[in-house]
């Protein structure tokens, strides 16, 4: 019995040794979609593809069959299985039939790194709607690509004395493909300035949060900065302002 043991012991470690050896030397096979990539849900079930907080984690919503998205992210889940990030959240990326992207020529590239440094400049406090002794102040991300304007606004709510409210704070997306986008306007606002983005044929192209709207403001902390938006998504959208 005890060299029986031994020999389990061994041939355990032995067993062991290998599944180490080949992690380490077989290299994961590459995934098939890549971040930009334009994807359709294909979803082979009969219900929505499920849209996730985090790959395999909570439940946050559902896109349906033929949606379109452009992948943000790709990411295994504790399952080694892929997920892909999108607007809404994370959804299985196995469900998801995609078309590869052409990396951005050099003049998309500029594009972009002057949209997201545009963005920076956020729109400073100013009385809140709800409340007027309390403040708010907002700010964008860009998350898109050369295919797809695509920000975070992140509003942020502060008493009078401008301390932050946090249980007031919300974040959600503004999506559209540049394609369904007019060539946009700069206007003021009651917050101040913006970069104003309209459908194409006053569809509602634009994802607003959980809204498809037709038209948005992208605000500014100043005209410059919102006249400077203006000019780099008009070339985006194909055209000039």
């Amino acid at each position: 019995m005890v060299g029986l043991a031994k020999w389990m012991r061994r041939s355990c470690f032995a067993s062991a040794v290998q599944v180490i050896v080949f992690l380490l030397t077989e290299p994961f096979p590459a995934y098939a979609q890549s971040i930009g990539d334009h994807c359709v849900v294909n979803d082979p079930t009969t219900t929505d593809l499920n849209v996730r907080l985090t790959p395999r984690g909570k439940k946050i919503g559902t896109v349906p069959n033929g949606a379109k998205f452009y992948i943000q992210d790709i990411r295994d889940d504790d399952r080694f299985r892929p997920w892909a990030r999108i607007d809404s959240g994370w959804v299985f990326l196995n469900y998801m039939k995609c078309t590869s992207s052409k990396a951005p020529s050099e003049d998309v590239a500029l594009a972009i790194r002057t949209i997201k440094a545009t963005l920076a400049c956020s729109v400073d406090y100013f009385p809140s709607l709800d409340d007027p002794d309390n403040w708010t102040t907002y700010n964008f991300t860009y998350i898109g690509d050369g295919f797809r304007f695509a920000v975070r606004k992140v509003v942020k709510s502060l008493d009078r004395y401008k301390q932050e409210l946090p249980e007031y704070d919300e974040s959600f997306v503004i999506a559209a493909d540049y394609g369904n986008l007019e060539v946009p306007s700069f206007r003021e606002t009651r917050e101040g300035y913006a970069a104003h983005l309209t459908c194409k044929g006053n569809e509602r192209c634009l994802q607003y949060g959980d809204t498809p709207e037709s038209e948005a403001d992208i605000g500014l902390c100043s005209s410059e900065q919102a006249k400077n938006l203006v000019t780099v998504l008009g070339i985006m959208t194909g055209g000039s302002n």
